[in-house]
Order: structure tokens, then sequence, then C-alpha cells
């Protein structure tokens, strides 16, 4: 046991023209192509279908599709994504691990999506605060995106494609070629882009800091996925009438489970349960320790049939949510409880931004009075190098929101959720 973890058409368009539209993803049209600025010879140049592109991104409202514009990092994990049915992750999603990608950031599940499945680590920001970001609307880079896609291969099929397995001697011998290989920071996964020709070099230069336009994204998406071998298998289906009678055990147990999500979030990621459940607020651990724990014994009956590895218990509250993971590969499991509670956690960060004021400039003239309200806290574990130094640690993430004198208060206090220790803050 482990804790946290798119106006009908004029008659002269054809019907197929209309099933495009609302299918989602764009299929290929043989008498005309689906955006004005890619006509089929420009996607032969690059080894694309139609069927390609409408597979990462539906275009622009004026049916463009501008290839030679350049993508930043958001777009580039989107297209990718996408490409590959990675798709957001959002009940899991609780954690928001980059200053720079809020929760109402269209690109917000994508790269939490990223993140959670090992595709992206993001960088530390040069600040005081050492805030961890993801660069949202930085330019992606050749390497940036070849690093993501040799870790995309890397994960999948293992066996085959392993970027780590590139020995010192044979990187060398890879990029020996390229005249400005040691602007390279990423060797291995580069040297493995060229081993299997999905980094292709026009000349005798990587140009690994250069931006990438949109078409040559979607180039380097499909040839590298085209490299994996076809699905042998289906998944095991989801069979409604089993998830019902965990709705109802959950139900008659008094437990208020409100959503249930089954499914593997990428190939390489185990086959999870995620079960949402509305508890009451500032509650002695212990409490929430049994809800969780009854809702693993009553998911324990049914992971025969719906054929899932493990279960993440989501326990929602007024104030944040409690994330508690299960495998049951693990025998003689129990869920850690944090010695700090929630109430203890909303005190300490109140009494150190009442210390420490994270204050934002605002147009209105503020009140002259503070108030401080909370905004949500979670508990989670991480060892995300900006907050815990790498080192796997639980921790209580609460944010404080209010009215100060000098403006509007904005803060996100990290604490240890053993020791009660501010761990870092910032605003967010």
């Amino acid at each position: 046991m482990s804790v946290i973890r798119k106006v009908i058409l004029a008659a002269a368009v054809s019907l197929f023209a209309l099933l495009v539209m609302f299918s989602g993803t764009p299929t290929a049209a043989k008498a005309s192509p689906l955006w004005t600025d890619l006509p089929d010879d420009l996607l032969a140049n690059y080894g694309l279908t139609q069927d390609d592109i409408g597979s990462m991104s539906n275009g622009y409202p004026d049916h463009t599709w501008p290839p030679g514009k350049c993508m930043t990092r958001g777009q580039f994990v989107r297209f990718a994504l996408s490409y590959f049915r990675i798709f957001p992750d959002y009940i899991g999603n609780v954690y928001q691990h980059f200053t720079d990608v809020p929760r109402d950031s269209p690109y917000y599940g994508w790269v939490e999506t990223a993140f959670h499945v090992g595709l992206i680590q993001g960088y530390t920001a040069p600040s005081s605060t050492e805030a961890t970001v993801f660069g949202l609307y930085d330019l992606v880079t050749r390497e940036q995106a070849v690093t993501i896609l040799m870790r995309y291969l890397s994960k999948t099929e293992p066996s085959t494609f392993d970027y780590s397995a590139y020995t010192t001697e044979r990187v060398n011998q890879l990029l020996a070629p390229f005249a400005d290989s040691h602007q390279v920071r990423r060797p291995q996964e580069i040297a493995m882009a060229l081993d299997i020709n999905v980094l292709r070099p026009p000349g005798a230069a990587i140009t690994p800091e250069a931006s990438v336009t949109r078409i040559q994204a979607a180039a380097l998406i499909a040839r590298a996925h085209g490299l994996l071998p076809s699905p042998t298998e289906e998944p095991p289906s989801m069979p409604d009438h089993v998830l019902s009678w965990l709705s109802s055990d959950a139900y008659v147990a008094g437990i208020q489970a409100e959503t249930f999500q089954l499914g593997s979030l990428a190939p390489w990621m185990p086959r999870e349960l995620t079960v949402k459940a509305r508890v009451a607020p500032d509650q002695d651990p212990a409490v929430y320790q049994g809800i969780a724990e009854k809702l693993v014994s009553l998911a324990d009956k049914y992971k025969g049939v719906m054929k899932y590895e493990q279960v993440r218990v989501l326990l929602i509250t007024e104030g944040g949510a409690l994330v508690y993971d299960h495998t049951f590969a693990e025998t003689a499991a129990s869920l850690v409880s944090p010695a700090i509670t929630w109430g203890q956690a909303l005190d300490i960060a109140k009494d150190f931004e009442a210390e420490h004021p994270h204050v934002v400039p605002t147009d209105v003239v503020p009140p002259g009075d503070i108030k401080v309200t909370v905004r949500s806290a979670e508990l989670v574990e991480t060892d995300a190098p900006a907050i815990t130094n790498g080192q796997q640690m639980l921790v209580w993430i609460v944010k404080l929101g209010g009215t100060h004198p000098r403006g509007e208060i904005r803060a996100t206090i990290y604490i240890d959720a053993l020791s009660g220790e501010i761990l870092t803050h910032l605003v967010y």
C-alpha cells in the first residue's frame, strides 16, 4: 500500500464532409484537403496523411492548419498525447505540478497527464522560490520534442527501444558526423532518434536548439509512433453492471461514491480503478483511512472481473482532496496517515501567511483589513525537486486567498505532513 499517487452546410457539401465535422477526428478526403493550407503533396513530403493530422489537431475555425508556425511546448504535448491516445486523467490530477500551468489552463490536463506517465519533467524557474515550471508557451526545441518521443517509445516497447541502453561509445559514434553535437544536452535520446531514423537532419547539423514547426512536429510524432507494432489484443472490457454493484455496495456502507473511472492511462501504466467519494471535512486521519480502506475492500471483490491492478481512492472534502493508492500485488498493506491533520495544516499555513504575506497588487483599492481564506488543501505524495529535493514525501499543499491592505493574497504553502515543517512557499 502506498499513499498518493466542434451550421448547417450548403447542399453542395457532401455527407462525407458532415461526418468529418462531427467525428472529432478528421478523416482523409481524396477530393480536396480538409485544411486549405495542407495540400496532399505537402503532407506527402513529410510522410503524413490527413488522418495523421486530424489525430493530432482539428486546426483553426477558418479551415487552416498553419504548418509553418512554430509550436509551443504545451501544443507539442497535446499533439503527441492526442496521437498516442493518451487522454487527460481529469479525475486523478489533484495536484498542480507546474506553477505556469494552472488548473484553468486548456493545457492543464494534457501537461499533468504527460507528467504523470513520465514523458515530461519541467524545469526550475530562475526565481527565489525555485518553483517548478513547464515553460508552457516556450517554443519547443527539436531536442525537447525528440526527448519526449524517445521516452514514449522506451516506455511502450522497452524490449525494442530503450534510450538508456545507449552506451557512451555508441552515442559518440552516432553524434560524431554532426558539427554541433556539443550542443546536445540529451545525448542518449538524440542518439536513439538518429539510430532509428526518427530524427533526420538534412545536413551536418542536428540543430538541437532550433524550434519546431507544426508540420515538423507532426512528422516526428507520426514517425516515432509508426515504429511500434500494432496492438495484438483489445483491452479488457468494462462491465457496467459490475460498477453498479460496486456503487451500491458503497452506498450500503454509507459512503457517497460519486464517480468511477476504469482504465489504463498509458500503455505502460497499470489498469486502475479510480473512485471519487465526498466526505466531511476536518476529520481525524483515522476516519479518512477507514473510508478509503472500506472502498478498497469493496473493490477487491470485483478486481477479477474488471481486471484492474490497483485502486485510487479520492476523498473530496470542502477544502481539498486526499488521495490513497492501493496496489493489490502488495500484501499486508495499510494506509499511511499523516501526523499533521487537515485542520492543523490549515492553521500552520495561515500562521505562516500572517508572518510572510504573499500579496499581489491589484488595480482596485484593497480594504484596510487582512482576511485570509482557504482555497484548497490537498494531501499528496511527491518527489518534486523544487519541493522536496527529490525525496519522496507526504505533503500538504494549502492554497490561500484573501485581502490585504497592499492587494490580494495568493499563496501556496507546502507542508511536511509528518513534521509540520514548511517545505517551500510561493505566490500562485
